[in-house]
């Protein structure tokens, strides 16, 4: 319809034009089936010689998802769970995490050998609050009581 309002020129050129981009358009890709992995991390004075409790802090994301990246292994979507510790004494590890990742369903077999464990997906609502926990919010500039 546009190519016949416009000058036969034009009109060659711009389905030239389309023909062009229409051949390295990517194609339609299938969805891909995923699943949740994951690897609990302790860590505290019971777990190392030396060193005040306040020095051990969990690992994070960053570190994880480099090393199954060297595995081949691409992650979909990231997600933690600080899990309960008894700190009422120096002994007890003062953190436990649980690491969950999300990943093709053909790639568990390498994780595996990385260590992590097929789990259950976290519930949406888990996801959500925590995808929403990483959205920086500035605090209000009007008073509470106006």
């Amino acid at each position: 319809q546009v190519l016949t309002a416009m000058p036969r020129a034009t009109a060659w050129k711009y389905g030239l034009l389309l023909a062009t981009v229409g051949a390295f358009a990517l194609p339609n890709k299938a969805p891909v089936a995923t699943s949740w992995i994951s690897k609990n991390f302790v860590g505290g004075p019971r777990c190392v010689a030396r060193g005040p409790a306040s020095a051990f802090s969990p690992p994070g994301f960053e570190s994880e998802q480099e090393k199954l990246g060297r595995q081949g292994i691409h992650v979909a979507q990231a997600y933690y769970r600080d899990l309960p510790t008894c700190q009422a004494c120096e002994v007890c590890p003062n953190y436990r995490r649980e690491i969950l990742f999300e990943v093709r369903s053909a790639d568990t077999d390498l994780a595996a050998k990385a260590g992590y464990n097929k789990v259950a997906a976290p519930e949406s609502t888990e996801l959500l609050e925590f995808q929403r926990s990483k959205i920086y919010r500035p605090p209000p500039d009007v008073p509470e009581n106006d």
